[in-house]
């Protein structure tokens, strides 16, 4: 369970659950691949260059979960490495969505 203290932090917390619901959906629909909301996080912190063990914290799982999420992304996507990865979301036009989104969940 999360606790927000303060109102804007409880306001961007809204606006990035807000955030990762749409591009769950814009995801979805240009790929025909359903990913999970924790993939979609993980992934969004992956392509803004968080380590395994920083999105273990941000995402209060273990670096090991984090690093089994990017496995089924990989899988998912048909990719192979982090380039094959970054030239398919460009592709399909979802690589900035994804990064904003990671950086904004970075900053909470």
């Amino acid at each position: 369970m999360l606790i927000i203290c303060e109102r804007g932090m409880q306001v961007q917390h809204d606006k990035l659950y807000n955030d990762r619901e749409q591009l769950s959906e814009h995801l979805s629909i240009i790929n025909g691949i359903k990913l999970t909301i924790r993939e979609i996080e993980t992934l969004s912190l992956w392509i803004s260059g968080v380590t395994s063990k920083t999105a273990g914290k941000i995402l209060g799982i273990s670096s090991k979960t984090v690093e089994s999420y990017r496995e089924n992304i990989k899988y998912k996507l048909r990719v192979y490495n982090k380039e094959q990865l970054f030239t398919h979301l460009e592709k399909h036009g979802v690589l900035q969505q994804l990064f904003y989104f990671g950086r904004n969940y970075v900053m909470l």
